[in-house]
């Protein structure tokens, strides 16, 4: 009986070794489809991820034009809390063609603020503080 018990499981251990090769095959045959599958869930991914940020930032995706204009409205500092900034408007290339950003070395909780200059980044514009 225990004899028979053991040859039973084994043959049933051999069958599933037996299907899950047959499916890993089969899965292999379709690799290069799924790789891309992938990357395009990747991409998705990153995109919902962007959006949702910007949704939370208020941010907005900037027109661009081939004129060399550049115009921020409420444009803020994408990292501080929207109640601690208040935003400004920035034109450049219509009226004016030189901006002078000047600054004093500000005082915050965790340092000084030492720069300020205008940033894009993933078709985002918004103003940057560096420390």
């Amino acid at each position: 009986m225990n004899n028979k018990l053991r040859e039973t499981k084994l043959r049933e251990e051999r069958e599933i070794e037996v299907i899950l090769q047959k499916l890993t095959a089969l899965v292999g045959e379709q690799a290069e489809l799924l790789l891309y599958d992938i990357d395009i869930l990747a991409q998705l991914d990153f995109m919902f991820a962007k959006a949702r940020l910007a949704r939370e930032m208020k941010a907005t995706m900037p027109r661009m034009n081939d004129r060399g204009f550049i115009k921020l409205r409420k444009g803020r500092h994408p990292l501080i809390s929207i109640d601690q900034v208040v935003p400004i408007d920035v034109e450049l290339g219509n009226q004016f063609s030189t901006i002078i950003v000047t600054w004093s070395k500000h005082w915050r909780e965790d340092g000084y603020v030492e720069d300020d200059r205008l940033a894009q980044s993933d078709g985002y514009v918004r103003i940057v503080r560096s420390c």
